[in-house]
This record gives C-alpha cells, structure tokens and sequence, in this order.
C-alpha cells in the first residue's frame, strides 16, 4: 500500500492483478498505474484485446500515453480536458499498432481513469472497464459499459437477470484501437470526494463475476483489514467464480480532503443482521472470509439502496437506467440489436396467415381448373 499527498488529497492506495484461471489466459493483457501528476493523483486501467502479444502492448502504450499526458499537463489545465485529449491519443497509438505485419490482429483495449484533486474525483472511460465510488458502505458506479448488452439493457430490450446470461456479453461498442479516432465518455464535473470515501477501478474480469452488492459486500468485510486486503478478496472471490480472464483491482481511500466534505455517516445496520457473500454467513462483528469459505460461490441477494449521494443524479444506481445527460451511444455500422421476442411471435403468426391464405388460393384454383376442363 502505498500513500500520496497530492492537490490537496491524501490517500491510500493499493493495485493487484492476477491471470486469472483460464490456461489460455495466463499472458496477462491488463495494465495498470498510480501515478502523482500535477492534476491530481490518476488511477489508469486498461484492458488490452487482440491475442497474447497484441492485447498486452496495447494496455501498456495506452496506460502510458495517458499517464504521460496527466503528468506533463500544466497545473492550471481542465483535468477533463487533458483525461479526453489523452485517451483520443493513446487510441490513435493503439490502431497505429495494428498497421504492422508483425501484429496477427489489430489490438485494442478499454480504460478508465479516475484523477483525485481537491475540487473531487475526475473520470473517463472507454469500453467496459469500471470506476465505482464507495462512500458510507455503499458502492455506486461512477461510469457505465459501452457495450452491447448494456445498450439493450438501457433500450428496455434486456432485464438485468436476462443480461447476466446473454451470449454477447464480450461485444463491446467503444474500444482503443477500433478506429483511428475514439469517442471518449468523460463526466463532466467532478465528484465531491468525502473523508473515507474508497475509489475503485476494476477490469472485466471482477466485474464479470461479482454482480455491485457482491463488490459492496466483500469490501465491506475486508477494507477493516487494509486496502492491500480488500483488493486480494476480490480477486480470489473472482477466481473462486472460475476465473475467465485476467483481474485488475485498483483501491484509493480518501484520508484527508483539501476542500473537506464531512465524512458520510455509516448506514444503520443491526449489529446481529447476518450478510452474505459466497456462502459465509458473518455478522458485523464477524471474522473475514478465508480462502476456503470463498472457492464455494453462492451468490446473496441484492442488497435494498435506500439512501442516494446527492452528488449522483436521482435514480441512478447499480441498477437504474443511464441519466438524461448520459444518452445511450448509438450501435456501430451493422451492430443491430436482436428483435424482441414479441416481434419475432408477430412475424411469425404473419407469415402462416399469409402461408395459409396462399394455400387457400392455389387450392380453389386447382378446383376450378380441374372442374373446368370436365
């Protein structure tokens, strides 16, 4: 764990990465930085696509790029600006990288960024890599996938349970290094940050497999310890789940504030109401999960959201739909989302009426033929 006093923000902070258990996997293609730059202190994650050797130089160059242009940027500048002209630059570097004949595909990869700086917490992101903000115990996406499955859950076409087993969860719509130009999604004011408010940045493969109140619960029962301990669980609960892809987890924890919110008060919960996460039942007072009581992954309900940060727009939580000012992208050229199953139904009936109806025709006219020529 490592601590920074930057603009006005102390934190603590702690990064783990694992392959993952998928033997084909075992080249791990995230990258990621903590690096002090004169906006703030930036948090950078990527995750490379495009084969072993293509998908790692592409997370690499990208964390780089983009930490370069943080830490070369002037003290007085945008941090949203320089965020959304440093990934336009690394996705340029990253489709540049598929122009050689070395490379077997063109690479690709997501970021997310988030910059903390006495005025809050600034984000950008790409595809489907994720920043989420924990404050008071409770865990709120700060950034939303841009992918397929979340542009049908958005349009009404998918509900969550649908989503968690649809095939095309891999596809996502924005990436670097798709085209020579990226559109990046950036907020556009920062989030106040509060004392005790913990940052975290995670990679497909957390987020695959923990569903938002599991992430909630596993901090919650581990951030006591540390954050270096908090980011550990999260990836053996992910393993524990299968593994399928390299894991990413970034941690920061906000300990003092130069333009200080008060710190949110802890949400009441009965010293005796029992939690779960992966099979462990544990009270307030519990001990943390081992490793053993992780590897059997029995997934808890959804906990009940009953308070709202004021700095969120009202409704938007780890289920609601995206906020007016965060409008659904549309499908890239030839990505059309699958008709609804009442549509498929209505053309279906359709096309046996009209089946029918051609049937009814041909038969009287074979009849008046036949009767005819008697």
């Amino acid at each position: 764990m490592s601590e920074h006093a930057v603009r006005g923000v102390v934190s603590d902070c702690a990064s783990a990465t694992d392959p993952g258990l998928d033997p084909a996997k075992q080249i791990n293609e995230d990258a990621e930085l903590v690096v002090e730059t004169p906006l703030g202190l930036a948090l950078i994650l990527c995750d490379g696509m495009g084969g072993h050797v293509g998908g790692r130089q592409a997370s690499t160059l990208a964390v780089r790029i983009i930490g370069d242009a943080l830490g070369g940027a002037d003290a007085a500048a945008s941090p949203e600006q320089v965020l959304r002209d440093g990934i336009v630059t690394a996705g340029r570097r990253v489709y540049e990288l598929g122009d050689s004949p070395d490379m077997p595909a063109r690479p690709g990869s997501t970021v997310v960024v988030g910059v903390l700086h006495e005025r809050g917490l600034s984000v950008a992101h790409v595809g489907d890599s994720r920043l989420y903000l924990l404050r008071a115990g409770r865990l709120y996406p700060l950034t939303r996938d841009h992918s397929l499955v979340q542009q049908l859950l958005d349009s009404g076409q998918l509900t969550p349970e649908q989503a968690k087993e649809h095939p095309d969860t891999n596809i996502i719509t924005r990436a670097l290094g798709m085209q020579p130009s990226v559109e990046v999604e950036v907020r556009e004011q920062p989030v106040p940050l509060a004392l005790g408010d913990v940052v975290l940045l995670a990679s497909d493969g957390l987020t695959d497999l923990l569903r938002d109140d599991e992430l909630e619960q596993v901090l919650g029962l581990h951030l006591a310890t540390g954050l270096e301990a908090a980011a550990a669980a999260l990836i053996r609960v992910a393993n524990a789940r299968g593994g399928h892809d390299n894991i990413t987890v970034q941690l920061a924890r906000v300990r003092e504030q130069g333009t200080v919110m008060e710190a949110a008060a802890p949400a009441a919960k009965s010293p005796t109401a029992p939690t779960l996460v992966d099979g462990l039942t544990t009270t307030a007072q519990g001990a943390p999960p081992t490793v053993a009581d992780l590897s059997t992954a029995v997934a808890p309900d959804p906990l009940e959201r009953t308070t709202q940060p004021a700095f969120l727009p009202a409704g938007f939580g780890a289920s609601a739909p995206r906020p007016p000012e965060w409008p659904s992208p549309e499908p890239p050229p030839g990505l059309v989302p699958p008709p609804g199953r009442a549509l498929v139904w209505l053309l279906a009936l359709a096309g046996l009426l009209v089946a029918c109806l051609l049937a009814a025709v041909l038969g009287w006219w074979l009849y008046r033929l036949s009767h005819g020529s008697s």
